[in-house]
């Protein structure tokens, strides 16, 4: 019997435990999200400002750009 209390009584106290951590989660999903926004933004601008670069050696090199 005690075995049988010992398995219930934390299935019981976790519902409870993320009841209470549920309330900051919002907040760090929402900076996690506006920090993954921010990374593909910046890594956007990065290609688009290589392949601008890219096309420009490629014009002055007198190549094709196939960036």
């Amino acid at each position: 019997m005690h075995v049988c209390f010992n398995t219930s009584t934390p299935q019981r106290h976790k519902p409870r435990k993320r009841k209470r951590v549920q309330d900051p989660y919002p907040e760090k999903d929402l900076d996690s999200f506006w920090m993954l926004v921010a990374i593909s933004l910046s890594l956007l601008s990065v290609d688009w400002v290589f392949s601008v670069l890219g096309r420009n050696l490629a014009k002055d090199e007198g190549q094709d750009g196939d960036w």
